[in-house]
């Protein structure tokens, strides 16, 4: 198990934070003696705070797990780029993944795109075609005035599909080219 700091203080948080207060204020009303408030008041914020955090831990490693496999299929693009041998310039530092991950009876699909440039920001869109494996296109998407900075990798979106996306191309447009 992977602990990611969202695991433990996230906003779901806040809801148990308030079923602490009340719990406190319960005691407190009732007409406890002091050791009575203190023992239960913190046995009932550490049980709720273990509660919360055992519920929404498998949420937040799946989210993890799928922003990991992302960003390396996003890395293994640029390799893949990278081993022609050729000096990479422009969008060719430029890299886009998706994958469909099985969601009961549908399929999500992530979207994330990363700029592999030390010191060039981009600023422009992205077309994203998703085929199934048959190759027939299941979404086309365009990702209008994008912009990431250099070494920034982020996920663009999330789509949802009743068939698994096999396969997806992609293509780059920088705002400066596109007036030519």
């Amino acid at each position: 198990m992977n602990l990611v700091p969202e695991m433990f203080l996230s906003k779901w948080h806040l809801i148990t934070l308030g079923m602490i207060i009340v719990a406190w204020i319960a005691l407190g009303i009732g007409g406890y003696d002091r050791k009575t408030v203190l023992r239960s008041g913190l046995g009932a914020t550490v049980l709720l705070y273990v509660i919360t955090t055992a519920a929404i831990a498998p949420f937040v490693q799946y989210k993890d797990a799928v922003e990991k496999r992302m960003i390396a299929e996003l890395d293994r693009q640029y390799a893949a780029r990278q081993e022609s041998g050729q000096e990479l310039s422009g969008s060719d530092q430029l890299a886009a993944a998706a994958a469909a991950f099985r969601e009961d009876t549908s399929y999500i699909m992530y979207i994330y795109a990363g700029n592999y440039s030390e010191s060039e920001p981009f600023t422009g869109s992205l077309i994203m075609r998703i085929y199934d494996d048959s190759g027939k296109l299941l979404q086309e998407e365009t990702y209008e005035k994008l912009t990431l900075k250099p070494g920034e990798k982020k996920k663009l979106d999330s789509l949802y599909s009743s068939k698994s996306g096999g396969k997806y191309e992609y293509q780059f447009t920088s705002l400066s080219s596109e007036g030519s």
